[in-house]
């Protein structure tokens, strides 16, 4: 029986390729209406150079931290605090009940992006909204766009162009410069028409090459680095198993509301664990904003031990799911080892998965299903280093 096996590589998708329609605007430096105030200035020797032409539009904005003038509303929250550049675009018709859209009702607001680091290429700044004139809810009445490289002195370049009005859809404004900006912070002021604005994304391009994902190579070494043989997983599997399981029976979750530790903690600001989500049974959600995810940073491994209360000897499948988006940098680990013990002490590893090769599924679920049911109380995953990344229910079906 071969447990161990490697899927075939495919080709490398590229992180940041474009992600909307290209569109092409200038904008103005006319006020900005509200209680709001923009500093001016001139950016004409130190944040802009001349450009002849552009190879690339990568947005580089995508999954940076932002703060807010003014939080949004708790009925339409901006979940995790990190809607407006989570790389998520509304593409379709729109509405206000979508949880996509983060609602603010306020006259003026003011949205600052730290790109994390000075950008001397930047060039074109979008920000999408919901058009729509219905429950006090209107398209914005202005965006304007200020830069800073210190976050304190701040330089207005211009104001963002609304395409014409269509009711009832996800519409984006666009300011595009002819010159290169150079920054660190960029500030979208926003200025409502009516008593909400409803925000879709706020993205920033750069004419620099997008990154590559490299999770495929990753995945190909640690298969290559990996000493496990077939024997060896099978006499793991032979200590640990019963009989077949009955196919005729249903599978359920006998992992739900079971106990669990973690080696770290979840990302408690904006993707928290309450110390029962990873086992409490209840929908994914396609995104994450659903709120049913848990987060943990990456660059460190991570291991999730769940204890079932008792010693079960029909076991037919174990499975965690994770969420994955390349272009916010939330990927899926490269493996995933499964672990078994009877006393919590003593674990034997019974399986490693590998991630899929599909960059762009953005659900994925490591399971593993054996020709015989395991016997065991406890259940061990051990996650490998990885980017970022958002687990989401350990769980058990027998």
């Amino acid at each position: 029986m071969t447990v161990k096996r490697l899927l075939r590589l495919v080709t490398l998708i590229l992180a940041g390729a474009l992600l909307l329609p290209l569109l092409s605007a200038c904008g103005g430096d006319t006020d900005v209406s509200g209680s709001l105030t923009e500093s001016t200035g001139d950016t004409s020797e130190d944040t802009s150079g001349t450009v002849v032409g552009k190879t690339y539009r990568t947005p580089v904005s995508t999954g940076k931290s932002y703060t807010v003038s003014q939080a949004a509303s708790d009925i339409y929250p901006d979940s995790y605090g990190a809607e407006l550049t989570d790389g998520v675009t509304v593409t379709e018709s729109g509405s206000y009940s979508d949880e996509r859209f983060a609602g603010f009702n306020i006259p003026s607001l003011s949205v600052i992006i730290d790109l994390g680091e000075t950008n001397d290429r930047l060039y074109a700044f979008e920000a999408g909204y919901l058009a729509v004139s219905v429950a006090g809810i209107a398209a914005p009445s202005s965006i304007a766009v200020q830069v800073s490289n210190d976050g304190e002195d701040w330089d207005r370049i211009g104001m963002c162009v609304k395409p014409a009005y269509e009711e009832g859809t996800t519409q984006r404004a666009v300011l595009e410069k002819d010159d290169y900006i150079s920054a660190r912070y960029i500030r979208f002021i926003i200025s409502s028409a009516s008593a909400w604005v409803f925000l879709d994304e706020l993205t920033v391009y750069a004419d620099v090459e997008g990154d590559t994902d490299h999770s495929l190579e990753d995945t190909g070494a640690a298969y290559e680095a990996d000493a496990t043989t077939d024997d060896d997983i099978v006499a793991a599997l032979s200590s640990v198993t019963t009989s077949a399981p009955d196919l005729s029976l249903p599978l359920n979750i006998i992992s739900k509301g079971s106990s669990y530790k973690l080696s770290r903690p979840a990302d408690t600001e904006r993707y928290p664990d309450d110390g029962s989500k990873l086992t409490d049974g209840s929908t994914i959600g396609s995104h994450y904003e659903s709120g049913h995810w848990v987060g943990f940073a990456g660059s460190e491994a991570l291991t999730v031990t769940v204890d079932l209360g008792e010693v079960r000897d029909d076991i037919a499948k174990i499975a965690l799911s994770v969420f994955s988006r390349i272009q916010t940098g939330i990927v899926c680990p490269t493996y995933v080892d499964i672990l078994v013990s009877d006393d919590g002490e003593d674990f034997v590893k019974i399986s490693r998965i590998y991630s899929p090769t599909d960059s762009s599924m953005s659900n994925y679920t490591y399971a593993f299903i054996p020709e015989k049911c395991i016997r065991a109380r406890y259940f061990r995953f051990v996650v490998s280093s990885f980017k970022t990344t958002l687990f989401r229910p350990v769980f058990l079906a027998s």
